[in-house]
């Protein structure tokens, strides 16, 4: 049993709204006038929400309060062309346009949906995504584009009507990785990216700084698109999706790193400081910066449900503030406030590809200072052992996953949190398929308690996006919209129907 008791309810009624925090410093830069912050409601524009990958929703951005019905499902592009979505791959929202990436009749393609009806807006043509990976893309608000990263390219697209705005070129291919963008330094705001080069034997995978910004003698002699500087990260860097906060660019490498640039540089700049972990093992997903801290979680490719490793580093310093057990994952993690960080990991039990004895699960954290330890773990809490002592498909509740990023809201009172479920069939690890299901959590509950999944549905489970009281996720089908009125469920063990 991981429930560590007198730990696991944690009193949250002080939030008042949800709002993103860093480290308490004024970001670099100069607002643009009239320009909301990056975290503000009605917009949902990087994977994780905002630059620094906190998937918050905000007051009034609630979520629907039952799965009940789908407003939605957007299966065919503006051509007709039928639509096949790759697992791990998110949606971003913005100003009535719900965008994401997927196949169509073979090509690959951006597209934007409209967020009330549901057709598709527009199709645009990119790069194909390198040995099926995925990237969700991202939404630069100023400057009215969707910054997608696919093949050896970041490439801007004009939110209006889909046309190339500008196409800067990357050394390797993007793997796993999606961009962060700034929309804190005036005119000369800047995108940051990862590339991919494991086949290239001796070089380094790079971060790459992208203006994007109108040129301006005077203050941004920069074309948009222009990429200013690349600084060498791991060798066969995969999966780093970079975050921002208060002037900073953070990533995680998969040789085992988190580190800190000067987003502001002008050229190649040295990390400003580096961290390293412990194990040895490699980060291949994103970080998250909150309250002055910035967390990141290890993919272990050895045998147990907690082979990975969860840390919490200072964002000034790079200082190791606490190291933790946890499951293996290429997820960011998820801090709720109050102490309590939320984790999805895992991929499901399959001894024909891996025998990895791991399954997919959320976890509960609570951080006490100087250390942190788990609350549980929703598949050790809730797993029934047929007696082989395996952690076997239909033996817990499934929730979760190691590509999926769960979105906090506050509803009711109540600190809830959306997460997908994975396809159980998708041999090798859920490599490819979206996730199956959706499940509305109470994670102030032990995943044991009948109470702990509110509401679920299938056709919907990839990281969702929550704007006003609509969700919208990627399921096995296509682009699913949730909007429904009502009030949470009760549905008895693990809220099944």
């Amino acid at each position: 049993m991981l429930v560590a008791a007198g730990l696991l309810i944690v009193p949250l009624a002080a939030w008042g709204d949800v709002t993103d925090q860093t480290s308490g410093s004024p970001p670099a830069g100069t607002a643009h006038p009239g320009e909301p912050a990056p975290g503000s409601v009605g917009s949902w524009t990087h994977l994780g929400r905002t630059p620094w990958r906190t998937p918050w929703a905000q007051t009034p951005d609630t979520g629907p309060a039952t799965l009940d019905a789908i407003a939605w499902e957007a299966t065919k592009d503006d051509l007709g062309r039928e639509l096949f979505f790759l697992g791990g791959v998110g949606v971003v929202v913005h100003e009535g346009l719900v965008c994401t990436t997927a196949i169509a009749d073979g090509d690959p393609v951006a597209l934007a949906f409209d967020a009330v009806s549901g057709l598709c807006q527009w199709s645009a043509p990119i790069q194909p995504p390198f040995a099926s990976s995925w990237s969700t893309p991202t939404i630069d608000k100023r400057n009215g584009t969707l910054l997608v990263a696919a093949g050896a390219e970041l490439r801007a697209l004009s939110l209006a009507d889909g046309s190339t705005v500008w196409v800067a070129p990357l050394g390797y291919p993007v793997v796993n990785a999606s961009p962060v963008v700034t929309s804190d330094r005036g005119p000369r705001d800047r995108a940051f990216i990862t590339d991919y080069s494991l086949f290239d034997l001796g070089v380094p995978g790079r971060l790459y700084c992208v203006n994007v910004d109108p040129y301006d003698a005077g203050v941004n002699p920069h074309q948009p698109g222009d990429v200013l500087w690349s600084a060498p990260l791991a060798g066969g860097e995969i999966g780093g999706s970079p975050s921002y906060a208060s002037g900073r660019v953070f990533v995680a490498t998969s040789d085992g790193r988190v580190l800190a640039f000067d987003a502001g540089a002008e050229s190649a700049p040295s990390p400003l400081w580096s961290f390293t972990n412990g194990s040895g093992d490699g980060f291949f997903g994103g970080v998250s910066v909150y309250d002055g801290a910035v967390y990141a979680a290890t993919y272990d490719f050895g045998v147990g449900q907690l082979a990975g490793e969860m840390v919490k580093l200072d964002a000034a310093t790079g200082a190791l503030r606490w190291s933790v057990p946890c499951n293996r994952t290429d997820s960011v993690p998820v801090p709720l406030g109050e102490g309590l960080v939320a984790l999805s990991g895992g991929v499901p039990p399959d001894t024909f590809f891996f025998n990895h004895r791991s399954a997919p699960s959320l976890e509960l954290f609570q951080d006490l200072g100087g250390a942190a330890v788990m609350l549980w773990d929703s598949a050790l809490d809730t797993w029934n052992d047929d007696g082989d002592g395996l952690l076997e498909n239909g033996e817990f509740l499934s929730v979760g996953g190691w590509t999926h990023v769960p979105a906090l809201v506050r509803a009711g009172g109540k600190t809830l949190l959306y997460v997908g479920a994975m396809d159980d069939d998708d041999l090798g690890g859920a490599l490819f398929l979206p996730n199956a299901e959706m499940r509305l959590i109470d994670p102030m509950r032990a995943p044991s308690d009948p109470l702990f999944v509110l509401d679920e549905m299938d056709e919907i489970g990839g990281s969702p996006a929550i704007v006003g009281q609509t969700l919208y996720s990627i399921g096995p089908e296509g682009l699913v919209a949730v909007r429904a009125p009502g009030r949470l469920n009760s549905r008895g063990p693990w809220g099944r129907r």
